[in-house]
């Protein structure tokens, strides 16, 4: 059982050396996944599937926890420049 354990831990720890070392993101399935956008210019993170994410495209940064309905925005470019939201259920 100690064996399966250990080799488990250097299988998913070369995958995390891998990934970084040849693409710069992170991808561990649904606990964790770091990568660049495909359609507009940015970053995106996100830890337990929809759990939390945060992106940054341009000059917008945003971070969420879709799950509580909780959302932070930042956008110098429009109107609204800081928005948090909690919208009861």
């Amino acid at each position: 059982m100690l064996i399966t354990k250990k080799l488990a831990l250097l299988g998913v720890s070369c995958c995390l050396w891998a990934n970084v070392g040849f693409g710069g993101s992170i991808s561990i399935g649904p606990l964790y996944d770091d990568f660049e956008l495909t359609l507009a210019p940015g970053h995106r993170t996100e830890i337990l599937g929809p759990a939390f994410y945060s992106e940054k495209k341009e000059d917008q940064k945003t971070w969420a926890i879709p799950i509580l309905t909780l959302a932070h925005t930042e956008d110098p470019t429009s109107v609204m420049r800081n928005s948090i939201s909690l919208i009861p259920c």
